[in-house]
């Protein structure tokens, strides 16, 4: 509240709905206690199969986030380079489960274009992905690269999970919306795979990444949640 020029909390309780019930949590590493403080309300809530797939893109969000969110300069003028910081939101809203992460890093566009630790065969494959699709559209073009293809960029069985595993959540609650911004690019993919998606390039940087995803509330019965009364 300090940078608000305030030293009182405001009250809540004139909070809009859509902003006054969020969950949220931050670090500075791939902690998955820090998944429970924030999604661990959802117990029951949604079946054991979405929640997993929730759980392995959360975690490999954190950890895309301390391995190569912050591999080089923002070039922004910052200087945030060492603290390797994600920020995690979540709320329940009219019988969806909403979850936001977001790291101050260089972007999964930069990030994929870099040469450091790659298999061998990365380059020319990213290569000809990016030939298939328009070169205005090259920042969201990547980072569907990164959905489809990230995986082989190491070769390293557990890593380049993530963003596909959030995608394929969408996809398969068969509601519910996955957006990733990422420097100056944004995808956009609701259920029913590729034909379902949109790439946004836009002519500035947000010097970072924000992904959001949302899936409707379903407990272990089968049945869509209430909406939510708050």
């Amino acid at each position: 509240m300090k940078l608000f020029g305030r030293r009182r909390r405001l009250d809540e309780s004139g909070f809009d709905k859509s902003v006054k019930h969020w969950q949220f949590a931050t670090g500075s590493c791939a902690d998955a206690t820090e998944f429970d403080s924030v999604l661990g309300d959802f117990e029951g809530k949604i079946t054991t199969q979405l929640s997993r797939s929730i759980y392995k893109g959360v975690t490999e969000a954190m950890t895309n986030s301390a391995h190569h969110a912050y591999e080089d300069s923002r070039n922004d003028g910052t200087g945030i380079v060492d603290e390797k910081r994600w920020w995690m939101f979540s709320q329940e809203m009219d019988g969806e489960l909403y979850v936001v992460f977001c790291d101050l890093g260089i972007g999964i566009p930069r990030s994929l274009s870099r040469d450091v630790n790659v298999s061998a065969g990365w380059r020319p494959a990213l290569a000809a992905f990016m030939d298939r699709f328009k070169a205005h559209q090259r920042q969201p073009t990547l980072i569907k690269a990164a959905i489809e293809i990230g995986r082989t960029r190491t070769n390293k069985p557990n890593r380049g999970l993530g963003l596909p595993q959030i995608v394929e959540t969408v996809d398969k609650s068969g509601k519910g919306r996955v957006i990733i911004h990422s420097n100056a690019g944004a995808y956009f993919r609701s259920p029913g795979g590729k034909a379902n998606e949109i790439l946004i390039q836009y002519n500035q940087s947000i010097m970072g990444t924000l992904i959001q995803w949302s899936v409707p509330i379903e407990t272990s019965d089968g049945s869509h949640g209430e909406k939510s009364e708050h």
